[in-house]
């Protein structure tokens, strides 16, 4: 599928300390002659054009009066930007490093409410949905690991449960546009509802919860293995409270819903709550507001009452889980952190607090701004140490 998101190129210069130049393959065009200097004693030649690999220097071309042999040679140019950086007189050293990856459950609700219209233009909550998950996606892939659980199920229950979630899963790993964009487009034409939804009025939050850590039908949970160090979080997308057909009792459900998620706490696992709609927002149980930890005063965290609110607040939750991959473990400690070089997608990157890196204590390189953004776009990222 075309994705549509703008893919953003930079080119930033790094300079080292030492001598040699490390080049680029000849695929990258030359950053070009610097200018030429002309007049008495000859001036000094102007820096070498931006470009692939570092621009020639300039030429000194001055007459030096009647009886001159000729000017001196002007300094050599700038290098180009967007080369590899200067590399060393002595041993270039590549430095390894482990990163980490969120890992997120998107739990989308597909019962016959989200079949309402959502907006204008013929949107329902549904495709809305559909639409805001297209894009986190497209945007984060690289950086977080995405699962999808759907819910209700469209069949019939067979794990004992009064009502449950989808029996189809995408587990989590790099790169599941394909994958988890084909489990929310997939239409249950049995049921014959609009939209892709399910003819069930049921949301089995508690079910949902359940699979994430302790799933009763699967030999492996949605989250898989545990691993203390990566974040992992569940994004809730759904435009009511716990139900179920065969428990009038609203009660029971939200009291079930409650339990789980207490079970996914405990193992620090994050819930964000996204209610899909104002009937979410204000719907008299507060069992949704009690599941997304709200207060009176700001019962949500995140917003969905119209469509761009959807998407600005799952693209805000999965921005903030992605920046896990803009930290990296260095497996030794540099001798020089002054020597050390980084490049991302073969583009050097400065050391900057802003849109660079930083080395921070303990051999912990940082990665902000417009290096983190395009770490996160899955640039191969090497680092280097001059010794």
């Amino acid at each position: 599928m075309r994705r549509f998101a703008v893919m953003l190129a930079i080119s930033l210069a790094l300079s080292g300390a030492c001598t040699e130049h490390l080049m680029l393959p000849a695929d990258k065009p030359d950053g070009g002659s610097g200018g030429v200097a002309a007049g008495s004693g000859g001036a000094v030649g102007s820096g070498g054009g931006s470009g692939g690999i570092p621009g020639s220097g300039g030429r000194g071309l001055g007459t030096g009066g009647f009886a001159s042999t000729g000017g001196t040679s002007g300094s050599g140019g700038r290098p180009g930007g967007g080369g590899m950086p200067t590399a060393c007189a002595g041993q270039l050293s590549s430095l390894g490093f482990d990163t980490r990856h969120a890992q997120i459950v998107l739990a989308v609700g597909r019962n016959a409410s989200m079949s309402t219209p959502f907006g204008t233009n013929g949107v329902t909550r549904m495709s809305a949905v559909q639409d805001a998950v297209r894009v986190v996606l497209d945007q984060y892939d690289q950086a977080v690991f995405f699962a999808y659980e759907g819910f209700p199920s469209p069949v019939s229950c067979s794990n004992g449960n009064s009502c449950c979630a989808n029996s189809k899963f995408v587990y989590p790993a790099p790169e599941n546009y394909n994958l988890i964009d084909g489990a929310i487009s997939e239409c249950f034409s049995a049921a014959k509802q609009p939209g892709c939804t399910s003819s069930s009025s049921s949301r089995p939050i508690a079910d949902v919860f359940r699979n994430v850590l302790t799933p009763s039908e699967r030999l492996d949970p949605i989250l898989g293995p545990w691993t203390q160090q990566s974040e992992r979080r569940v994004i809730l997308l759904t435009d009511g409270p716990p139900s179920c057909s065969s428990e009038p009792d609203a009660a029971v459900s939200c009291n079930q819903a409650q339990s789980q998620l207490s079970q996914l706490q405990s193992k620090n696992v994050h819930v964000d709550v996204v209610p899909i709609s104002d009937e979410a927002e204000s719907e008299p149980s507060g069992c949704l507001r009690a599941l997304a930890g709200g207060t009176t005063n700001e019962p949500f965290m995140y917003h969905a009452r119209t469509p761009m609110e959807l998407s600005q607040s799952l693209t805000r939750i999965v921005a903030d889980a992605a920046k896990e991959a803009c930290v990296l473990f260095l497996f030794q400690i540099p001798v020089n952190p002054n020597n050390v070089f980084l490049t991302i997608a073969r583009k050097p990157i400065s050391p900057d607090p802003d849109d660079g890196w930083t080395l921070l204590q303990g051999g912990i390189i940082e990665l902000r701004g417009q290096a983190c953004r395009d770490a996160q776009m899955g640039g191969d990222i090497a680092i280097r140490e001059c010794l």
